[in-house]
Parts: C-alpha cells; sequence; structure tokens
C-alpha cells in the first residue's frame, strides 16, 4: 500500500513538474512573439518616419500641406468624381457597355439634351395648345438620348402651370431613362408619364429588347391613338432616336441614318422611327460620318475596323434604318439631326463641324444656344446646331471626340479631318 501511494506521488510530481515546463516555454514564446511584434512596429515606424521626411525634404512641405495639395487637386479636378457618381446612378449595369459609354461624350451630350429639350417642348407647346392634340414622345435607348428624361421632365413641370402643356406621355425601351422620370418626379400626379415597353431587359444596354419590345411599341402606341381619338383628339408622335454612329447620306434629302448592330436593335429603331410624325436622331458631333457619292455602309464599316482589335471585328456590322425614296419604311422628310457645333478654328472638328453643317443646308456658325428660338415644323431645316465649347490643347480634344481606342485610326483621323 505504501509503495502504491508512493507511486501515485512522484507520478503527480512529475506531472506538476511537466505543467510547469510547459507553461515555461509557452512564456518564452509569448515573450519572443511580443518582441518579434515590437521589431515589426518599430521597422514599421522607422519606414513611415523615413519616407516622411524624404517627402518633406524632397517638395519642402510638410504632411498636412501634402494632405491639403491632394484636397485641392481632387476638388480642382472632378472627372474622377463625375464618372464615380455616373457609375453609381447606374450600379446595376455598373460592368456594361452602357456604364462606359456613359462618360463617352458625356458633357455634349448634357448641352445637346439641355438646349434641345427647351426648343422640344416649345413645339410640343404649339402643337398642344389648340386642345384638340395630345403629344406623345417615343425614346429610344441609348446614352445620346439619357440625358431628355430628366430635361424633359424638368421643362414640362416648369411649365404646367403656365402654357399649353398639360401632360406628356412618353413611351420607350430606354430602362435607365425611366429611372430618372422616376427619381425626378416627386409629384402624385406628374405631367409625364413613362410608359417602358414590355421585353427582355439588356444590362449591356440598359434597355429593353427583342421582338416582345418591337411588338409592344406598337401596340402601346395604337391603343394611345385609339383612346385619343375616343378622346376627340388626334394624336402627334414625336421620336428621339441615336444610333452607335450615323451617316449622313449623300443623296437628297441629307438626313442622318443611325447605324446600329443586330437585327433587333435596327428594326426597335425601324419602328421607332416609322411611327413618328416628327423625328430627331440625336448624336454627338463625333459620331457623325459626312457621305459621299462613293459611300455607303460597308465602306464606313471598314473606316471603323480599321483600328479594332480582332474581338471587336468579329461582331456583326453596323446596319442602318430604311428611308429610300420609294415605299420607304420611313420617310425621309420627317428626320431630322440633331447635334452640336464647333464654331471656333481651335477645335480639331471645326472643319468637320461645318461639313456637317453645309451637308444639311445650313452655316454652321449660326450654332444655337440656351434660349433660341427655332420652328421645328419648318421641312427646309434638316440639322439643328447646338454650340459647343470647351477648353483643352489637341491631346484633350482627341480624348474628347475620340473615345474609343479603335478610333484613332489614320483612315479615322483623315475621314474626320483631324
Amino acid at each position: 500500500m505504501e509503495l502504491l501511494y508512493v507511486s501515485l506521488s512522484l507520478m503527480a510530481l512529475f506531472a506538476v513538474a511537466a505543467f510547469s515546463w510547459v507553461e515555461y516555454q509557452k512564456s518564452i514564446a509569448y515573450k519572443d512573439s511580443q518582441n518579434l511584434e515590437n521589431q515589426k512596429y518599430e521597422f514599421e515606424k522607422r519606414k513611415w518616419d523615413d519616407q516622411k521626411r524624404y517627402l518633406e525634404q524632397g517638395c519642402g512641405c510638410n504632411s498636412i500641406s501634402v494632405g491639403k495639395a491632394i484636397a485641392d487637386h481632387l476638388t480642382g479636378n472632378i472627372e474622377w468624381l463625375e464618372s464615380a457618381l455616373r457609375r453609381t446612378e447606374f450600379l446595376p449595369f455598373a460592368n456594361s457597355r452602357f456604364s462606359e459609354r456613359t462618360s463617352h461624350y458625356s458633357d455634349e451630350k448634357e448641352r445637346i439634351a439641355d438646349v434641345f429639350s427647351e426648343i422640344l417642348i416649345d413645339n410640343v407647346s404649339d402643337i398642344q395648345k389648340d386642345g384638340k392634340t395630345e403629344c406623345i414622345l417615343l425614346i429610344d435607348s441609348g446614352t445620346s438620348t439619357l440625358p431628355f428624361f430628366k430635361k424633359i421632365s424638368s421643362q414640362v413641370t416648369d411649365r404646367a402651370s403656365r402654357s399649353g402643356i398639360t401632360n406628356i406621355n412618353i413611351i420607350t425601351s430606354n430602362f435607365a431613362g425611366a429611372v430618372r422620370i422616376m427619381r425626378s418626379d416627386d409629384q402624385v400626379d406628374p405631367p409625364v408619364q413613362c410608359i417602358i415597353v414590355a421585353g427582355s431587359l439588356s444590362g449591356d444596354y440598359a434597355a429593353i429588347i427583342g421582338k416582345e419590345a418591337i411588338d409592344s411599341l406598337r401596340t402601346l402606341v395604337n391603343q394611345r391613338k385609339i383612346q385619343t381619338e375616343k378622346e376627340g383628339k388626334k394624336c402627334h408622335i414625336i421620336a428621339l432616336v441615336s444610333g452607335n454612329w450615323v451617316r449622313l447620306r449623300h443623296t437628297k434629302p441629307r438626313i442622318a441614318l443611325p447605324m446600329v448592330r443586330g437585327k433587333d436593335h435596327l428594326e426597335l429603331k425601324q419602328v421607332y422611327m416609322e411611327l413618328a410624325d416628327q423625328v430627331y436622331v440625336i448624336a454627338p458631333l463625333g459620331k457623325i460620318f459626312v457621305s459621299n457619292e462613293k459611300d455607303d455602309k460597308k465602306s464606313i464599316n471598314d473606316i471603323l475596323m480599321a483600328g479594332a482589335n480582332k474581338k471587336i471585328t468579329q461582331r456583326p456590322p453596323y446596319d442602318e434604318v430604311d428611308t429610300g425614296d420609294k415605299d420607304a419604311r420611313v420617310l425621309a422628310s420627317k428626320i431630322k439631326l440633331v447635334t452640336s457645333a464647333r464654331c471656333a478654328p481651335k477645335y480639331i472638328m471645326h472643319a468637320h463641324s461645318v461639313a456637317v453643317g453645309m451637308t444639311c443646308g445650313l452655316n454652321q456658325m449660326t450654332a444655337i444656344t440656351s434660349g433660341d428660338k427655332i420652328d421645328l415644323t419648318d421641312s427646309r431645316i434638316t440639322g439643328i446646331f447646338i454650340r459647343y465649347d470647351y477648353d483643352g490643347d489637341r491631346e484633350v480634344q482627341i480624348k474628347l471626340e475620340f473615345p474609343h481606342a479603335y478610333t484613332h485610326s489614320k483612315q479615322m483621323m483623315d475621314r474626320f479631318q483631324v
């Protein structure tokens, strides 16, 4: 019995000794790790202090003035903020072609929409002032037509109580534009009613597309016409359309033809223009080709592909709406171009601006600005030119006027007289 007791005592003693040894090793390891962390901290602190000292010695300023310099630069150059806000607004389409294209010609598109919306609503007011006519606006998808939603909504809301405008109905496939209307209208019964066509939502274009969209557009317009007739009124339809590119045809009248990829996209634009009494093709100046007698859509596709990479060249070619003189689905006489003008010779696009104006039978030096009046019913006018000015040297202008890298080819520059 005593032997068992001694054995148990020795085992307990060994256990205590082993435990103490383990704890001792742990404490040493902990101290080593703490020393290592302290060494890391001291190293990082010395590294930071060295970088700070180098910066201060190199530019003759302290960390506070460096921070202020950075803040001043960011507030003085807000292009980064504008881009971020645009992408935030279209967050569901953040990685799409649509999101990328909102940054292309962005100021120019806003300028065109700002000036032309006022002229357009003046025209609508004149049409509706007899109380017997209702206007319907058909607005195509795309970033060129996108700014019009908010501008038109603001114009109509401002005039609702003091002009002949009681309401305007918009029918559109432009999903992003409809969202803008929704965000800008805070009234219970807003004067602008926006109806979106049925169909498939394309995240790449922030638009409703497909055969269902085409059928839906026809149905919605016909239903509105029937309802208007029941009310003893007539219906006047105005369409705002855009394209990836625009070609001014060389046969008279020298009208603007939207060019797009894909059969469904083309057909939808065709229907927009077919249903309308007035058609306005909205385009930045840098998207417009002036055709000569040797030109057709194939030659323009060739120019566009000259600087393109393999991925782009494998896409379908651009096609255009049918505006032939005989049995055409879209009558040429109702189409007008709406674009911008570079009136000063300092702009690299000045010569091209003059050429576009002359093609439309106008002197581009008569480009309109905010507050100018124009009779949109004048059949002699095939183009509306809005003065657009900005600052920048040649490098800045190239970046603004030709935002796509593949459009920097010699063929493209020669075509636009740059």
